[in-house]
């Protein structure tokens, strides 16, 4: 789980993704799930344990409907600094972040968008 974040990561932001004429597309499990080979629920639970160990962060995306409820989008997942703390890499991701915006991702991939 943790190799594909990676190669979808903007080394700027830290946010796992696809870039988009109108944004970021955040990646969804789904999405995860098909690229790892693991089942929906085990994705999952990946995802949460690499959550509880602080090296990803998950937040949920929403956004208003017109009734005034709301949509849930798919989650926006991140690396933690944390992760390039745990290999001694913490000076190279901040001069990385300092620099242009430089994602891993050369494709876009099919279930990105609207799929949790």
């Amino acid at each position: 789980m943790l190799t594909v974040l990676l190669k979808y990561t903007d080394l700027a932001s830290l946010r796992a993704g696809l870039p988009a004429p109108d944004g970021f597309l955040n990646l969804t499990v789904g999405f995860l799930a098909e690229q790892t080979g693991m089942t929906r629920k085990r994705a999952e639970r990946a995802l949460a344990d690499l959550q509880a160990a602080d090296l990803v962060t998950i937040a949920q995306a929403r956004k208003p409907r017109p009734d005034g409820s709301w949509k849930g989008l798919a989650a926006v997942k991140a690396i933690s600094r944390h992760l390039f703390a745990l290999f001694g890499l913490e000076k190279a991701e901040t001069g990385t972040r300092q620099g242009q915006s430089t994602t891993q991702a050369e494709s876009p991939a099919v279930g990105a968008e609207g799929r949790r």
